[in-house]
């Protein structure tokens, strides 16, 4: 099961945090780490299927207005 997993990196707005949290959890990913970036920004480390990815990034950059950003570890 492992193997349909990847490790993302997201970036987003401080007041964004519970939204994607939630969004992502529906997704079926488990955060692995939350760290405070600059910029009133927040990171969120994240395994999520991968099938999952795609639909997320679009989710996203719609549901932020293009201010959080997914990068792949």
């Amino acid at each position: 099961m492992a193997s349909n997993l990847t490790q993302i990196h997201v970036t987003i707005p401080d007041n964004l945090l519970f939204e994607v949290l939630q969004e992502l959890n529906r997704l079926g990913g488990t955060v692995t780490g939350i760290t405070q970036e600059q910029g009133s920004r927040t990171g969120i480390d994240e395994s999520i299927p991968r099938s999952s990815v795609a639909v997320f990034q679009v989710w996203l950059m719609e549901f932020s207005g293009s201010q959080g950003s997914v990068s792949e570890a």
